[in-house]
């Protein structure tokens, strides 16, 4: 992981609290393929607001802008 940068992101103030997932390699894949099933499953899937790993918010006319 790139130290630094994590450092950085903790200085900034961004978050009350952050987790940084430990496996940025190929073997973080459980982790997001994870969330990805409960998401199917469960059709909701509450997340805390302070996880800083879902990203920007994307509204479908932006997405479809991009896509053009």
């Amino acid at each position: 992981m790139n130290v630094l940068a994590n450092a950085a992101i903790m200085k900034a103030g961004l978050f009350k609290d952050i987790h940084i997932f430990p496996a940025a390699n190929d073997s973080g894949l459980c982790f997001g393929g994870a969330i990805y099933e409960v998401s199917q499953r469960e059709k909701k899937m509450v997340v805390p607001e302070y996880l800083g790993f879902l990203g920007k918010l994307y509204y479908d006319e932006e997405i479809e802008n991009a896509l053009q």
